[in-house]
């Protein structure tokens, strides 16, 4: 029917018809005729993630390496690691104000057939703005804490809080030592995490590559003893026409070491570690080696002969927080017991103190090598 002609007895539904032509009209007169809209936002891929490991010569207990090939050693294979993600839109990380909340504590686990990081469900990078890839920066961190702070995992017993993600500002979580002090060996947590600033999608398909890396310092992964030249001399010179021997009965260590630390994940180069004031600020940790039966560390064979042996004992290093505080030192008080082969019943006793603080850098170690001088009493 030609709406022109009729105007007598339908026109209120001829005004309406016209009406309705000319809104679908306009709208479609807001689209570009020139290319589709697929066209103009390439499609958008899901963020694929994987992760290498800056190795380390260290050996404590619990050090995470990719594999956990060692004895000591914890694989992040297994335990996997957490990722926060910040969008920024347009502009880059340094001039926004972010919230992790496109990614937040997302859980990365590893797909042993087919070698790849996986994780459920997917998240995709950002539609394009005005024909232009937005901004997003990751931040990595491992072991994966699932529920910090509740004791389920080793994790969250050490990770004991994050930010939310709600919350506004570079993501952080709060690191406590694990253990008690005796028993920290079998319950310490080493702690890796990285950051991707400002990546895109691009045009083709790309994964975010973490490189991993140690945020905490270790000391002690090797405490050896051995004898100084002057208590060589002595021993020589107290020898009497009978082999005398030093014979080591024990090595003490007494750590103080920061309780706890907030790690900001958000450093390239350094970790960047800030104190929480709460709590005790420091806490202790022993480690009590005994020989089996005793180690001769020197035997006086002659008046001008003497042969020295070292102890040493391996895998026995401390995770701390490498951070420097103005009233709280980090260190290491080491007492060793030991007696002459000639004096069984006698202990000589030698004390000596370590400072931690500032000496040890994240993702390093310090071992303890103890000089005995020459004995007091003798």
């Amino acid at each position: 029917m030609n709406p022109t002609t009729d105007t007598s007895t339908q026109g209120g539904a001829l005004l309406l018809r016209l009406t309705v032509l000319l809104l679908v009209s306009a709208l479609a007169g807001c689209a570009p005729d020139d290319a589709p809209e697929a066209d103009k936002h390439p499609a958008r891929q899901p963020i694929s993630f994987g992760a290498t490991y800056r190795p380390t010569t260290r050996t404590a207990p619990g050090t995470l390496t990719l594999d956990g090939a060692d004895t000591c050693e914890v694989s992040l294979c297994t335990v996997g690691f957490g990722v926060f993600a910040c969008h920024t839109g347009l502009h880059p990380y340094v001039s926004s104000s972010v919230t992790p909340n496109y990614m937040w504590n997302q859980r990365m686990v590893y797909d042993y057939a087919n070698a790849v990081w996986d994780y459920t469900p997917l998240v995709y990078w950002p539609n394009t703005i005005e024909g232009l890839y937005p901004y997003v920066s990751f931040a990595a961190y491992a072991p994966y804490a699932a529920a910090p702070g509740t004791g389920n995992t080793a994790a969250d017993r050490c990770i004991v809080d994050m930010i939310r993600p709600e919350e506004s500002g570079d993501p952080w979580l709060v690191y406590q030592l694990g253990g008690s002090e005796d028993d920290w060996q079998d319950h310490q947590v080493d702690l890796l995490y990285d950051f991707r600033r400002d990546q895109q999608q691009g045009q083709e398909t790309r994964r975010v590559s973490f490189q991993l890396r140690h945020a905490l310092a270790s000391a002690g992964d090797m405490v050896s003893v051995v004898c100084s030249t002057e208590l060589l001399q002595q021993l020589m010179t107290a020898y009497s026409g009978m082999p005398l021997s030093l014979i080591l009965d024990r090595v003490s260590l007494t750590y103080t070491l920061l309780r706890k630390g907030r790690l900001w994940l958000t450093d390239d180069a350094s970790p960047r570690w800030e104190t929480v004031a709460s709590e005790s600020p420091t806490v202790e940790r022993r480690l009590v080696l005994e020989p089996q039966g005793g180690q001769v560390l020197a035997t006086a064979s002659s008046g001008t002969a003497c042969h020295a042996d070292a102890f040493s004992a391996s895998h026995q290093g401390i995770f701390y927080i490498p951070l420097t505080l103005a009233d709280c030192e980090q260190r290491v008080d080491i007492s060793i017991g030991c007696h002459l082969s000639t004096d069984p019943t006698t202990t000589h006793t030698l004390n000596t103190t370590v400072g931690l603080t500032d000496v040890t850098k994240a993702s390093s170690n310090r071992n303890i090598r103890i000089v005995l001088p020459k004995l007091s009493s003798m």
